[in-house]
């Protein structure tokens, strides 16, 4: 995982152009990635938020399942401010 081999703590997604998450994705990240991701050593998380409304429904049902773990998670509107509060 990119996350453990970089040993990276923080980390920037960036949603704004997503569309639609497959069911099976979302089981997916929930299930799979998130947990490993915790174990890998992330710290903090900054979503840049869809552009569009149903993708954005969709990750707030997600992010309702998602265990954290102790990860920071933080949604915002532009690339900018999520890359500022990564750095602060």
């Amino acid at each position: 995982m990119a996350v453990g081999e970089n040993r990276a703590s923080r980390l920037l997604i960036d949603l704004r152009k997503t569309r639609v998450l497959a069911e099976e994705d979302q089981q997916w990240l929930a299930e799979n990635w998130a947990p490993r991701s915790v174990q890998a050593g992330l710290l903090s998380t900054a979503l840049v938020l869809p552009e569009r409304a149903l993708p954005n429904l969709i990750l707030e049902n997600l992010n309702d399942h998602m265990p954290t773990g102790g990860i920071e998670i933080s949604s915002f509107g532009t690339l900018e401010e999520a890359t500022a509060w990564l750095a602060g």
